[in-house]
């Protein structure tokens, strides 16, 4: 933004922010714009976020940036296919930016709207079906030691067969870092679980509150926590059960008002206690419900989003193994949970392959999976460099063993996101020597203690 006017109604958009070339305006808000740009270094479309930062008095402005550099880092560190990925942070004209993942969806805001006015609420199969994907984002953030702390239907969003990913962590914050407070109220108050609503210290707990919350809305039409005024929305917040959720209400099946009423207790401790619980009694409450069919057709079971450490023991390891490596192109180390996941409930190779290219976006990339699979009897792992950076076998001068660069991978993405495979895959090609790869991907990470440690973790002899 090159000047206060810049971004008003019937401005001219900027020819580019940073190196992404603007092409036009998916959303305005009061602080800022979000653009539709074009990523030329990569060739990809992106969604670029940028703050009008210099609307605000000094200190504000400063609280503010580091507040927006928070959400950057916190949003970088949760790879998940159910997640939007950010993949770079800077400064234009003096106000930040974030590119992220660009998405063809609509929000879970704008679908509720449209199925309250035609006084239709969502079908109990298809509110779970993306429900369990919030809750798989959710259970990954948490892993990743980031609240969200602002669930709300506007942070959802619905792409083509009810794919669903979980955005703006603006208001997150990293559990451990000293930035936490206790005291403060940050999310939307609708939403909020009663803890943050007092201000009160919050865990990945009330993101499970705030989830609840939503899918209440999504089964009854109606909001969990209503109100004429702020003060009455607080004290059904603090002091009320969603009507619906009465025995007898007859408003929802029963078994899915129960799991509601235990993820809506006032008391955390009352509460399931990870995303993960939640999914699973989810899924077991609907175990005798059909299918849920999303708008395009595609049937989609209902099932369970947990993670499984022990794979199904229908599929060899090695098996399990090649083809997290095959996804690993497409997905990154996310891919481990993936096939983990998708093994304790595929009944054959084929299905499980399938399975795993409806968490894979790009159409190109889900079909270019498919035929890998095609014909293929997954065996004994080989190639592994190239399945951890992909393409960069037969390029790189420099030899490190396969399972250094999968650690490398994993421990750079905690740092840095999403972009991590990709840094990785061009040091790789153009690098002179193992010590100065590992010297260009430690330059990656910001803090100094961590950047010395991943060094000294990885480049140690090089």
């Amino acid at each position: 933004m090159n000047s206060p006017g810049e971004n008003g109604p019937g401005a001219s958009l900027p020819a580019a922010i940073g190196r992404y070339r603007v092409e036009s305006v998916i959303g305005r808000g009061a602080m800022g714009i979000v653009y539709k740009a074009h990523d030329p270094a990569i060739d990809r479309k992106v969604a670029i976020k940028l703050v009008r930062a210099d609307l605000l008095d000094s200190e504000d402005r400063a609280d503010f940036l580091e507040r927006f550099r928070r959400e950057a880092q916190a949003a970088g560190r949760c790879a998940h296919p159910n997640i939007v990925g950010v993949y770079d942070f800077a400064l234009h004209d003096g106000n930040p930016f974030i590119a992220m993942e660009y998405l063809e969806s609509t929000s879970l805001a704008y679908g509720l709207a449209q199925g309250l006015a035609a006084r239709v609420p969502f079908a109990v199969p298809r509110a779970l079906h993306i429900m369990h994907q919030v809750l798989a984002a959710l259970g990954a953030a948490h892993h990743a030691g980031v609240i969200h702390r602002d669930i709300k239907p506007a942070n959802i969003l619905l792409a083509a067969g009810d794919l669903t990913k979980v955005t703006d962590f603006g208001v997150a914050r990293l559990d451990r870092s000293e930035m936490t407070q206790t005291g403060s109220m940050i999310g939307t108050l609708s939403y909020m679980s009663p803890e943050q609503c007092r201000g009160d210290a919050v865990d990945g707990r009330s993101d499970l509150f705030s989830a609840a919350a939503v899918l209440y809305e999504m089964l009854t039409g109606e909001r969990a926590f209503a109100g004429r005024t702020e003060t009455q929305v607080i004290q059904n917040l603090l002091g009320t059960e969603p009507a619906a959720l009465n025995a007898g209400a007859g408003r929802m099946p029963e078994p899915v008002a129960a799991v509601l009423r235990r993820a809506l207790a006032k008391d955390p401790a009352a509460r399931y206690a990870t995303a993960e619980e939640f999914s699973a009694a989810l899924a077991d409450a609907a175990s005798d419900m059909p299918p849920c069919v999303p708008d395009d057709g595609t049937l989609v079971q209902v099932r369970r989003t947990a993670p499984q450490e022990t794979p199904s023991a229908d599929f060899a390891p090695s098996v399990l193994a090649t083809i997290e490596r095959r996804l690993a192109h497409y997905m990154g180390p996310i891919a481990r949970h993936m096939v983990a996941s998708a093994a304790r409930g595929a009944d054959s190779l084929e299905s499980l392959y399938t399975t795993l290219a409806a968490g894979i976006d790009s159409e190109a990339d889900r079909k270019r999976f498919l035929s890998e699979a095609a014909g293929k009897q997954a065996g004994a792992a080989s190639g592994a460099v190239a399945a951890t950076v992909p393409g960069v076998a037969a390029m790189s001068r420099v030899d490190i063993a396969a399972d250094t660069l999968q650690a490398a991978q994993r421990e750079l993405t905690r740092h840095i996101g999403p972009i991590a495979p990709l840094l990785m895959r061009k040091a790789l090609q153009k690098a002179s020597s193992e010590r100065s790869f590992w010297d260009e991907m430690g330059g990656h990470i910001e803090n100094e203690a961590e950047r010395r440690a991943f060094l000294r973790r990885f480049a140690q002899g090089a």
